[in-house]
């Protein structure tokens, strides 16, 4: 079973044994009732819809039998936020902010002032999220991109013969009911439905965690080994009731 996705699901800032699909793919391998399963892992740092598609084609050019497919998407795969130059913009313009004479001579104000201004960019980041989902014509453009390249994945993966499962990753952020994002997980579940896609979102799997503590690091969103581990089981439960009977048909 091949893996799609980016850095959250090739692992950035965890060791390989402690991601989701290799904690699937050994928990899979405990059911009595499931035969030998081998889970690939082809997510890569970067990556949108589109590159996960050119990927895809490559690798199923080497003539490597599979037999399903899971997309795990993110929602920078539709924004365009995961560009070099942005990231660094914004870094640049996160670190300049504090380099105040108050910061320098008080640490307490520093730490207060870099919580206030971490928050305040994970806002901004948040409503530019919105905006390349929700917004006018222009804006949604990758949206519409990665729609397009999602139904080429579908339709590839259909004339193989393939069962695709696509499990949605949230943002690891503010995680109850006041999350903020849920109008555009809402969307991409509607492009799977659509698509006739058994979609996955693991935002219940994180409901009521601390975000940060999930996280890499202070300044890294990325899951860490434990938000590896809480994804696992619900994915792992998706797959054997929606991809795995399908696979063997």
């Amino acid at each position: 079973m091949l893996f799609l996705g980016d850095s959250f699901t090739e692992g950035n800032g965890v060791l390989r044994e402690q991601t989701f699909v290799s904690l699937v793919e050994n928990a899979l391998e405990r059911r009595p009732l499931v035969a030998r399963v081998e889970l690939l892992n082809l997510g890569r740092g970067g990556w949108d819809t589109e590159r996960e598609l050119q990927a895809f084609e490559r690798f199923l050019a080497t003539g490597f039998e599979i037999d399903a497919v899971v997309l795990v998407y993110f929602i920078n795969d539709a924004t365009g936020m995961n560009s070099t130059p942005r990231l660094i913009a914004d870094l640049h313009d996160f670190v300049s902010s504090r380099s105040g004479p108050l910061n320098r001579i008080s640490r307490v104000y520093d730490f207060f002032d870099y919580r206030f201004r971490l928050r305040r960019m994970t806002e901004v980041t948040l409503h530019n999220y919105r905006v390349s989902f929700l917004g006018d014509e222009q804006a949604v453009l990758q949206w519409e991109r990665s729609k397009t390249a999602l139904a080429e994945v579908a339709r590839v993966c259909e004339s193989r013969g393939y069962p695709l499962g696509v499990v949605l990753f949230p943002v690891l952020f503010q995680l109850d009911e006041e999350h903020g994002l849920n109008a555009i997980y809402e969307l991409i579940e509607q492009a799977c439905r659509a698509l006739d896609l058994p979609f996955l979102n693991l935002l219940p799997a994180f409901c009521g965690q601390d975000d940060r503590s999930l996280w890499v690091s202070p300044q890294d969103a990325h899951p860490n080994a434990h938000g590896h581990a809480l994804a696992a089981a619900p994915i792992e439960d998706f797959l054997v009731r929606h991809i795995l009977p399908a696979s063997r048909r």
